[in-house]
């Protein structure tokens, strides 16, 4: 099972289908994307395989920040943290959801990698933690 709804190497999609796609999810992936730009993220379109398909990743500080791969009618946020970034995160107040995710993540070389899926406004919450502890700082203010 693919991440996203895009899984054609070459073929990444473009703003009509992004959103045609997304549906009512697409102002979720706005307020995501506008989260990632505030922590300075930049972001572009990455293959990631047929298995996990097209995302939107945004790095900041010259590290991945978090991967958006749309899907039909929502989402799938891939953020990796590191020790100390699964420590902030659970401090956090997660999900319990979430924080069985976290805490069943098998560490590797990168960090823990999760994938949470957003179809729903109440799931927002658990990916602004988990981008607020990848990135460790406050967003930038708004321009």
């Amino acid at each position: 099972m693919a991440y996203g709804a895009f899984t054609e190497r070459g073929r990444p999609p473009d703003e009509r289908t992004l959103r045609r796609t997304l549906g009512a999810a697409g102002v979720l992936w706005d307020e995501l994307t506008e989260l990632a730009t505030g922590h300075r993220g930049r972001g572009a379109w990455r293959f990631y395989g047929r298995n996990y398909g097209w995302a939107f990743a945004y790095k900041a500080r010259g590290k991945a920040l978090v991967a958006l791969f749309p899907d039909d009618d929502g989402l799938t946020a891939l953020v990796i943290l590191d020790d100390e970034q699964t420590r902030r995160a659970l401090d956090a107040g997660l999900s319990a959801r979430v924080r069985a995710q976290v805490e069943r993540a098998e560490p590797i070389r990168e960090g823990r990698w999760l994938f949470v899926r957003v179809h729903a406004r109440d799931e927002l919450p658990d990916v602004v933690t988990l981008v607020g502890a990848r990135a460790a700082r406050p967003p930038a203010p708004p321009r």
